[in-house]
């Protein structure tokens, strides 16, 4: 009996080495690829002396801060804007995935087709599509439409002087992401069991109650990781903005969150001035993001296990 004893202590002292060293790695992780890299910002975040009485917490007084020109708090109305940009995108692409996942995964007549032409778009980078679209959008088309038809009102796509460009670019993001995120789901759907399937067929159902009542409890666990990280990259996402128009979006200003972020770092990176007053700024509203950002996605994580559908 004393071995035995002896002998599941030993176990236990290795499973709990085993759990530790498990633990380990992703606060390894989080160590490195937060901490560490973002120690300069966290810094830079606050004022030590290069704005006279301005304070340490100078610079987030000024992501507050109430602009008597636009008549609005700035940064706060780039939050929103990025806030139903994410809505926006999500209400799209989630539904369109998740009914293309579940087309391909129960291998409808074309699904091999549609799995074929969903892969190609991933092949090509953000970037590499935006260059085409805005090539396109360049040539003379447009133009040579409107002489036909005798317009004078000539369509363009990508046009920063109207705030309809929005749509496009929510379209447009949803297009790039479409391909990888259908494939994912239509992957997680083929793993469920046929013998769901064929009693759920014996029982009546039809391809809406087998889709709400089956397909989508199985795939809500890989839905609810989507929808998690992307809320927590809401303020993150510049929608390839930058690449589209640059520096200047005209009456679309002033941008979403993840753009405004990019556009004032870029343009002192450029001229290689790394510690100027809008590193710091933007610095301080990375702060800010982050703790509004928190709460709200371990809240929302919470609702989505609590209520999400379950499998039966």
């Amino acid at each position: 009996m004393a071995r035995r004893k002896h002998k599941r202590s030993g176990n236990s002292k290795k499973d709990l080495l085993f759990h530790l060293l498990l633990l380990l790695w992703p606060v390894l992780q989080f160590a490195i690829f937060y901490i560490y890299v973002n120690i300069n910002s966290f810094i830079l975040a606050f004022n030590f002396g290069e704005v006279p009485d301005g304070g340490a917490f100078y610079y987030f007084k000024q992501v507050f801060a109430y602009d008597k020109i636009s008549n609005s708090y700035p940064y706060f109305k780039s939050m929103l804007i990025s806030v139903i940009l994410w809505l926006a995108s999500t209400a799209i692409s989630v539904p369109a995935a998740l009914l293309f996942g579940y087309f391909i995964s129960r291998k409808f007549l074309g699904s091999k087709f549609f799995r074929f032409i969903l892969f190609l778009p991933s092949i090509l980078s953000a970037t590499v599509m935006v260059v085409i679209i805005t090539k396109f959008n360049d040539l003379d088309l447009y133009y040579l439409l409107a002489e036909s038809t005798g317009s004078t009102d000539v369509f363009t796509m990508f046009n920063v002087y109207d705030l309809k460009t929005y749509l496009y670019i929510v379209l447009f993001d949803c297009f790039i992401g479409f391909g990888t995120t259908t494939l994912i789901y239509s992957n997680r759907m083929s793993e469920i069991s046929p013998e769901i399937f064929e009693a759920a067929q014996l029982d009546g159902f039809n391809h809406f109650r087998e889709f709400f009542n089956i397909v989508l409890p199985h795939t809500f666990p890989t839905l609810s990781t989507f929808l998690i990280t992307g809320l927590a990259s809401v303020f993150v996402n510049q929608y390839n903005l930058f690449t589209f128009f640059g520096a200047s979006l005209g009456v679309m200003e002033p941008g979403p969150i993840g753009y405004v972020i990019y556009n004032q770092v870029q343009g002192s990176a450029v001229l290689g001035i790394y510690d100027s007053p809008q590193f710091h700024q933007m610095a301080a509203l990375g702060l800010v993001c982050t703790l509004f950002l928190v709460p709200v996605v371990l809240t929302a994580r919470h609702l989505l296990e609590r209520f999400g559908p379950k499998e039966k």
